[in-house]
């Protein structure tokens, strides 16, 4: 107990908070209750920093600054076991890398190998369709489209997600088929998963 003080002004500054000391965690923005979150792993002199999604729901410049102060501390030699949703997080911070489906692991090793290997050529696709009217055919045509290709619907029915196997081309032949049916695309967004 005696150290906690002199600790926390240590830590403080490693996470960019040093201005922030006598502030309540409740008054703090979210980012940087998430950079506390860091900061409090770090007091006790650990040699394993264990992370649950530390980067969800911060904005961008937090999520920067976040993965700046992480590799810091990577390079410092500190041991950090991560887990998140986001594979670019993983795949930006991480030596190695286990994919956990249905609380087991499916594959483990080193990132870029688990990554490209457990899904191979398969592309995240989401795409957004203008709002359309509940019963034009044309939508319920479209939507049995989106599905068939394996994607699914988010909310309302007009943004549909999902892994789709790019070695055929099928996002472009996607896009086409609901292109011939006169679908009103607002957005498609296709990257490596």
């Amino acid at each position: 107990r005696r150290d906690v003080s002199g600790r926390v002004d240590e830590v403080l500054p490693l996470v960019g908070l040093e201005d922030k000391r006598r502030k309540l965690a409740g008054a703090l923005s979210g980012g940087q209750q998430r950079l506390l979150n860091v900061a409090l792993g770090l007091v006790h002199h650990p040699t394993l920093l264990v992370l649950d999604e530390p980067t969800a729901g911060v904005d961008s410049a937090a999520r920067r600054q976040l993965k700046r102060i992480l590799r810091n501390l990577q390079a410092r030699g500190l041991a950090i076991l991560l887990t998140t949703h986001e594979l670019e997080d993983a795949d930006e911070l991480a030596d190695q890398l286990a994919i956990l489906v249905g609380g087991r692991i499916r594959a483990a090793g080193p990132t870029g190998r688990v990554i490209a290997g457990f899904f191979q050529d398969k592309r995240e696709v989401s795409i957004t369709l203008a709002a359309r009217a509940a019963g034009d055919s044309r939508l319920a045509a479209c939507q049995h489209m989106l599905r068939s290709s394996g994607l699914a619907a988010v909310g309302s029915g007009h943004q549909w997600t999902g892994l789709i196997d790019n070695r055929q081309r099928q996002v472009d032949h996607l896009v086409h088929a609901l292109l011939a049916f006169d679908a009103l695309i607002r957005e498609v967004r296709v990257r490596d998963p």
